[in-house]
């Protein structure tokens, strides 16, 4: 077995290791310039061409993802293949598609307002609201009747078909605050969701109207016998860029359940204003 020293430290170690036993360095010639055994010598410039090379590939791929995916669409290219060029060449029947793209989004605007004025309506005879409200009447009352037996030293107070003594008007004040205090948060969430849907009911009418009014001016443009002026295909255009618009921005069927979910859903505590008035 050969030796030959460590080409950092200079001490003789076998030929066949690879890491100096000493300083640990690792051995990539053998003495007098000859390759380490099982180790071929890397070559810089071969180094570079393959970095090169990887590079160049990766930059290929990123142009070629982004010559075919982040390209936007024009206004014309809606959910179709209406390009430039096809408008051009058929613009009677651009504005019949973009009549029938109209017609469809008023459809689902809607089956959306029908949904959302149903869930509006079932939140408006809530058990909830009915419940806090009665909570707060009994509340209200009976402070203001505290107050004023109190002011005339007049005793009991008369309520809800009952008369009540001092001890027992305090007692109905302390219970019913103390309801209203343990439900406050629950009431602000569900009366907020009502308000939300009640805003998306009317924000969906809105959108009806705006879409109806939008469609006639389309109709009288696709209904035409004449082909559509370069003035009536930018009208069309319009058109079906606000009718895209429209999906993505008006409330959809998914947030108008949730909403209705969450004004049925209640989360008060049952109210037992019998216990509350008991004497």
């Amino acid at each position: 077995m050969g030796q030959h020293r460590c080409i950092k430290c200079g001490r003789s170690i076998s030929a066949e290791v690879i890491f100096c036993p000493k300083c640990g360095t690792q051995q990539t010639a053998k003495a007098g310039g000859a390759p380490a055994p099982g180790r071929r010598p890397t070559s810089a410039k071969a180094v570079g061409i393959a970095l090169a090379v990887l590079v160049l590939g990766i930059a290929a791929i990123a142009w070629v993802r982004i010559g075919t995916s982040s390209v936007k669409p024009n206004a014309a290219q809606v959910a179709d293949e209406w390009s430039d060029s096809r408008i051009n060449t058929d613009p009677s029947g651009y504005g019949t598609w973009v009549s029938a793209r109209l017609d469809a989004r008023i459809g689902e605007v809607r089956q959306l307002l029908d949904q959302a004025t149903t869930a509006s309506r079932s939140a408006k005879h809530a058990e909830w609201s009915d419940r806090y409200a009665e909570a707060q009447r009994v509340y209200e009352r009976m402070q203001a009747a505290y107050q004023r037996a109190q002011d005339e030293r007049r005793w009991p107070v008369k309520l809800a078909g009952g008369n009540f003594d001092e001890h027992q008007a305090i007692v109905i004040v302390d219970r019913t605050k103390k309801y209203l205090d343990r439900n406050q948060a629950a009431f602000t969430r569900l009366r907020q969701s009502e308000l939300q849907l009640e805003d998306a009911r009317q924000t969906l009418e809105r959108e009806l109207e705006t879409l109806t009014n939008l469609r006639a001016q389309v109709g009288t443009i696709a209904d035409s016998a004449a082909t559509p002026s370069a003035n009536e295909v930018e009208a069309l255009r319009a058109a079906a860029v606000r009718s895209q618009q429209s999906a993505r921005q008006a409330p959809t069927r998914a947030s108008i359940a949730a909403l209705a979910d969450a004004v049925g859903g209640g989360g008060l505590e049952a109210l037992d204003m019998e216990q509350i008035l008991k004497q």
